[in-house]
């Protein structure tokens, strides 16, 4: 009986701790959206492109995968994919 009864409390501590890691990730998809958002706004805008071409002359000594013309493009494409099968996850979660 006592087995039962830890193996059971597992699972229950093992559901809140799910439960607290979902309210988490909610909140940082709320704020990734709000970035995600300016970042599409920045991509292939005039000032990417001024940013570019400024970043290319003065051959800078900086991070810069913003303006890689694949960078945001490919991140968008896998973010597009990982939420694709969140969804389906949480269907079928949903329908058990």
């Amino acid at each position: 009986m006592s087995n039962r009864i830890e193996e059971n409390e597992k699972y229950l501590d093992d559901s809140l701790e799910f439960i607290k890691k979902t309210e988490e990730y909610t909140q940082s998809l709320d704020n990734i959206k709000t970035e995600l958002s300016k970042l599409n706004k920045y991509y292939g805008s005039k000032d990417w492109f001024k940013d570019l071409k400024e970043y290319d002359k003065k051959k800078l000594n900086i991070k810069a995968g913003v303006l890689s013309e694949d960078g945001i493009w490919n991140m968008n494409e896998t973010l597009n994919e990982s939420l694709k099968e969140l969804q389906t996850k949480i269907t079928e979660f949903l329908d058990k």
